[in-house]
């Protein structure tokens, strides 16, 4: 597979050749609805017996920290963590 990402103003963040399975991962400094393109490597066009299967988990923002864990290690209220969210996300 190969992968290619952009900013919400279009500027290219990734462009990455990945084999049958693998993962890819990017970082951007700007917020918004950024585009995430996949396309298969084949050598043949795809016939009415080949699929192609693609299964994607996306994680951005606060999804990249453990929260309930650090929750606990600081002993931190509902409000408080939330807080700590929103701190974290500027």
């Amino acid at each position: 597979m190969s992968v290619a990402a952009g900013t919400p103003n279009d500027q290219l963040i990734l462009s990455n050749n990945k084999g049958s399975k693998g993962k890819f991962n990017f970082t951007s400094f700007t917020s918004g609805e950024h585009k995430i393109c996949l396309w298969p490597n084949l050598s043949q066009p795809l016939t009415a017996g080949l699929r192609v299967v693609v299964h994607m988990r996306i994680r951005s923002g606060e999804g990249t920290n453990n929260y309930t864990e650090i929750q606990k290690q600081d002993r931190l209220t509902v409000l408080q963590l939330r807080v700590r969210q929103l701190a974290d996300q500027l």
